[in-house]
């Protein structure tokens, strides 16, 4: 997800040289969710189903394992077996990414700062694009607007 203009104040030369290598280096260059190492070649299942547990809502899965491992992780980075997945895994190379917990950009504190995959930071960030993505449809209707 591209940033929005008004929050590029905050990625300037302090966030690439400082406050970014610092939480990859907290966080040992590996993902603090699932334990997908950086720029690691792994092969990976997603999928989702809806789960009466709770409440019929939409679940999402995903299962990895490191190339030449033996060992299978899932989204907690546990080990699991693949027999519950689905479909074919796809090849890809970690991409981590640094995620803020509250969805504040502005906040910096390194309690606040998630060093997070790209499939983590989606699905930590989802209730929020979903969110965004209403307000920024409801201001271009302005029918819906009250006078």
């Amino acid at each position: 997800m591209p940033i929005a203009p008004e929050f590029r104040q905050h990625y300037g030369h302090l966030w690439r040289t400082e406050i970014r290598p610092s939480v990859l280096k907290r966080a040992h260059e590996e993902c603090e969710c699932c334990r997908k190492p950086l720029h690691a070649w792994i092969f990976t299942y997603t999928w989702q189903s809806r789960d009466p547990q709770f409440g019929g809502r939409r679940r999402y899965h995903m299962i990895w394992i490191r190339e030449g491992s033996k060992v299978w992780r899932n989204q907690y980075g546990w080990p699991c077996s693949p027999l519950s997945a689905r479909g074919l895994p796809r090849k890809i190379r970690v991409k981590l990414t640094i995620a803020h917990a509250d969805n504040n950009p502005a906040n910096m504190d390194d309690l606040n700062l998630r060093c997070w995959c790209t499939w983590c930071h989606l699905h930590h960030d989802q209730p929020h694009h979903k969110e965004s993505r209403r307000a920024r449809k409801d201001r271009g209707r302005p029918l819906l607007e009250t006078p």
